[in-house]
């Protein structure tokens, strides 16, 4: 099964807000794929086969620790997410699209359909709701692995189902949301995302909350480049996966200097500075609206790596 990747990020508040939480959500909604998944796949195929606690996962994710979202939550409420299959907010599942191409991993918008469904029809105005997809609909392209869909008719797709997810949310009340770009860093994943952003600039001023972003396309060449200003230390392993070189001792992995924690996805570290980053541009939620923050290119990049896994 192929992952999407975390790629180059950077997190722009966009879009005025007429309904704003005051200290912190009611609650947080996670919709996406592997990047975000809080142990939704496990929980559908009933194991561990895929991100294996023996190899150094942490339990239900696709990296040695949790994910950017936990932590927000965590900042949030205390504690780590939990999959919507076992009673939690977290509706994504690894190896999720856009794109329905009706497989069984729910894509976006069955994702949003099972939230809804779990809540009556109604969102509550008063959450936070990430979207974080596309990374698997790049690859998907490239293998050329779209059902029957020509390419830009596709690409047209994996647009049109981002903006339906939070067209259909905004529809049921929901007004706070953080959107994530396209996570793959090549040629298909730069142009996929151009369109993405454009889609949301034009859909975003006709609602009535607003949409912050967070830009795959920039904050990872800032994490490599410069670690320590995001209190990392610095990375000497650009290419090689961390569960390939590294042993677990205790249920634990050191990956230390790692980018990758497999083939396809990157170390708690940078998930991590990614999450710190969401939370240094946007301490308190109701401010989200007033704030443009980005970060410049720099360092080595981190190349797109797509390797099938088990």
């Amino acid at each position: 099964m192929r992952m999407a990747p975390l790629a180059l990020a950077c997190l722009l508040a966009v879009a005025p807000t007429t309904a704003a939480f005051a200290a912190k959500p009611s609650n947080l909604y996670v919709f996406g794929d592997s990047l975000v998944d809080a142990g939704n796949l496990d929980a559908a195929v009933g194991n561990d086969s895929f991100n294996p606690a023996s190899a150094g996962y942490f339990p239900g994710r696709f990296t040695n620790g949790p994910d950017y979202t936990d932590l927000l939550y965590k900042s949030f409420f205390g504690t780590y997410s939990a999959p919507s299959l076992l009673g939690g907010t977290n509706y994504a599942f690894a190896d999720a699209r856009a794109v329905d191409l009706g497989g069984a991993v729910p894509a976006v918008g069955a994702q949003v359909a099972s939230y809804l469904a779990d809540h009556g029809g109604v969102a509550d105005g008063s959450a936070l709701f990430v979207i974080n997809i596309g990374g698997n609909d790049v690859f998907g392209l490239e293998d050329n692995d779209i059902g029957g869909y020509t390419p830009d008719a596709y690409a047209q797709a994996v647009v049109t189902s981002i903006l339906g997810a939070v067209g259909a949310l905004d529809a049921a009340g929901a007004r706070n949301f953080l959107v994530a770009g396209i996570p793959v860093i090549d040629p298909v994943g730069a142009a996929l995302d151009a369109s993405l952003q454009d889609g949301l600039d034009a859909f975003s001023h006709g609602l009535p909350g607003h949409i912050a972003r967070l830009d795959y396309q920039s904050l990872l060449p800032a994490i490599v480049g410069d670690p320590g200003a995001f209190g990392l230390p610095p990375f000497t392993n650009f290419t090689d996966a961390c569960i390939d070189n590294e042993p677990v001792i205790g249920g634990r992995i050191d990956c230390t200097g790692y980018v990758y924690f497999d083939d396809t996805h990157p170390t708690a570290a940078i998930q991590s500075a990614v999450f710190g980053a969401v939370r240094a541009a946007v301490p308190e939620p109701a401010a989200w609206a007033l704030l443009v923050v980005g970060f410049g290119v720099a360092g080595r990049g981190l190349r797109a790596r797509r390797r099938a896994q088990a």
